[in-house]
């Protein structure tokens, strides 16, 4: 969910991560005076003890190696496993994200010295603009290999943003979610596990001055638990790479890395500032591509080169504010708001007034009118049949388009106004289930409404805007993202991912990235305040 795309070439392979090494125990069977008869019988008993013992220590040991190269080991079938990579903001940057394990088993809150030895984790908050959600990761190395255990998450709101007046509260903030991660993670391995916070479009919209000021508390915060904190673990991450680690994720789950560019997905993620899409794309591309459009990762043993736009101003709450501007202060009613509603709308720093049409109430046409208006979708992007809107190239035609997923808060809507059931985490709908879901909302008035749907996404504020919600969810994959109208698509809050349920997120690519940048010794020399 991003603006200011950097351009920073960094070429990133996951360093080898080894195996630590064990302590080696010995034992002194051999005591004795070799001349006393019948120390050397015990000797005759003990020898051939001591060499079984050794020669099962030895077969304990983990076998580093042996399986050849990792491209060797994949394509024998003996795992597709994940290999960490740096990001970056250029087209030419390359990734090294191999690909869902098969065999590794689910981690725990406790291990044993022996498999402590082998696990990696990292802690990702991912700070939005309505609220924060802690990630923590749990890892086994192999060699330069790392596979997926366990994960853990925790949501809270409001978002940083919510803080530019009092920073000093942004940090506390997070401590609920910081105290979830401790509990997560190993405490044998506080020291070499990473913790970073990447704030997306909220903080984005701030003045540079209260962002500042907000992530140096964050920072503080960070700083005074016992993971680490690296270089640059606190920033406002680029829209971009908030696109590129989500596809990654949610490909990664759907066990897609290393096949075909067009067996992998596309991912839309629609948040409250901003919206993404990501999907694999092949070549030849327009000569007048932005150089951040395209970023090229290597995966499961596959280079793909994955198309990734951020729509800053287009997530669901920021492009409220964008269709009620025109309404504000005028006489004539919003088509979109349900009849009998009359309010204020408040976003970041911004405030206006709503009011239905006293008359008719919301109008689904007139609604959808509105937001394409708005959408600017007859914006011209410079390459002909190839845009989506507010003047941006789509990506093209063809590659990984074919299988779209979800996430964020369509899925919220989608579940909150009927179209799939509330225990729902991941299912198929179309384009013409939010249509219907919109015209009965919208014929409704507001009190009416109120009282039939109740809760509806992160409080009751949000319930008057409704009609427009769906009404906009509707319009931005149909005529912003042209997903096919007769095809089904899958909205998803999380994956099936070896029996267990896990957040469709981008925080696991960016827990790639990091563990992909940092060996555990670098991690582990790295000095906080903390210590």
């Amino acid at each position: 969910m991003s603006t200011g795309e950097q351009d920073s070439d960094r070429e990133g392979l996951m360093r080898r991560v080894g195996v630590k090494s064990r302590q080696q125990r010995t034992a002194n069977f051999l005591k004795g005076n070799p001349g006393n008869s019948k120390r050397k019988s015990y000797l005759a008993i003990l020898i051939p003890c001591a060499v079984i013992f050794f020669v099962f220590l030895l077969f304990q040991r983990p076998q580093q190696g042996n399986d050849g190269t990792l491209e060797q080991r994949l394509a024998s079938g003996k795992g597709d496993r994940l290999q960490g990579g740096s990001s970056s903001s250029s087209r030419n940057a390359a990734g090294g994200i191999r690909g869902a394990a098969a065999n590794a088993s689910g981690g725990s809150g406790s291990a044993t010295q022996a498999s402590l030895d082998a696990l990696r984790c990292a802690v990702v908050i991912d700070a939005g603009s309505t609220g924060s959600r802690v990630h923590a990761f749990k890892f086994e190395a192999n060699g330069a290999t790392l596979d997926l255990l366990d994960s853990a998450f925790k949501a809270i709101e409001p978002g940083l943003s919510s803080f530019a007046e009092n920073p000093d509260q942004a940090g506390q903030s997070l401590i609920p979610l910081l105290e979830e991660a401790k509990a997560f993670v190993p405490a044998d391995l506080y020291a070499e596990t990473t913790v970073e916070l990447r704030a997306t479009a909220g903080l984005r919209m701030l003045e540079h001055s209260a962002v500042t000021a907000i992530l140096e508390e964050v920072h503080n915060i960070l700083q005074s638990y016992p993971f680490k904190v690296m270089d640059d673990a606190v920033s406002v991450m680029e829209g971009a790479d908030e696109g590129v680690f989500m596809w990654v994720s949610s490909n990664y789950y759907l066990g897609n890395i290393g096949k075909p560019t067009d067996e992998t997905a596309s991912v839309i993620d629609l948040g409250g500032g901003s919206v993404q899409r990501a999907f694999a794309v092949t070549g030849p591309f327009p000569e007048s591509l932005s150089e951040n459009a395209i970023r090229s990762i290597s995966a499961g043993g596959k280079a793909y080169d994955v198309y990734v736009h951020s729509y800053l101003g287009y997530g669901l709450k920021a492009s409220r504010m964008t269709f009620l501007k025109p309404f504000d202060n005028v006489e004539e009613g919003h088509p979109c708001m349900t009849k009998g509603y009359l309010g204020r709308y408040h976003y970041v720093d911004e405030n206006v007034s709503v009011k239905s049409d006293e008359e008719e109430g919301a109008d689904v046409e007139k609604c959808i009118g509105i937001i394409k208006n708005e959408m600017e979708l007859d914006e011209d992007c410079g390459v002909v049949d190839q845009c989506s809107f507010s003047g941006v190239w789509s990506g093209g035609t063809g590659g990984g388009q074919n299988e779209n997923y979800v996430s964020s808060y369509i899925v919220d809507i989608a579940r909150d106004v009927g179209v799939i059931p509330r225990s729902s985490t991941k299912s198929s709908v179309t384009l013409d289930d939010f249509k219907q879901a919109a015209e009965k909302v919208c014929a409704m008035e507001f009190e009416s409404m109120a009282a039939t749907y109740g809760h509806y996404l992160n409080n009751d504020s949000d319930l008057p805007f409704m009609c427009m919600d769906v009404l906009y969810s509707y319009t931005l994959l149909k005529d912003g993202f042209s997903l096919d109208e007769g095809k089904a698509f899958t909205v998803v809050k999380q994956f099936d991912y070896r029996g267990k349920k896990v957040e469709a997120a981008w925080p696991l690519g960016a827990a790639i990235n990091t563990l992909g940048k940092f060996t555990a010794d670098e991690v582990r020399q790295q000095e906080n305040a903390f210590e």
